[in-house]
């Protein structure tokens, strides 16, 4: 099937946006939608004058960041607290150890 049958607005335009500017990565905004598109030349790998082409809502890449951000936060924080009692209990003990020692 070709692009035009498709009649896909987002690859449409992300194909004349293609043939305009030529291969490379970019954004493309679609109504309030973010989309990836990269897109590469493969005459040298075939011999032909095809293109591949990936078109990728933004969303779909780094949506999963802000559903693991508060976990990842959380984890991050425990851990940092966990590490300043231990480094709190090592100066203690340092100093204990100090004090113990004669001079």
């Amino acid at each position: 099937m070709r692009l035009d049958q498709l009649q896909d607005p987002v690859l449409t335009r992300a194909f004349d946006r293609l043939r305009l500017e030529g291969s490379g990565q970019r954004m493309m905004a679609i109504g309030a939608q973010e989309y990836l598109v990269v897109s590469m030349p493969l005459d040298a790998v075939i011999g032909r004058e095809w293109a591949l082409m990936l078109v990728v809502p933004e969303a779909d890449l780094v949506g999963f960041v802000g559903r693991t951000s508060p976990t990842a936060m959380s984890a991050r924080s425990l851990f940092g607290l966990l590490a300043l009692v231990l480094a709190m209990l090592l100066v203690c003990e340092s100093r204990r150890a100090d004090a113990c020692t004669p001079v």
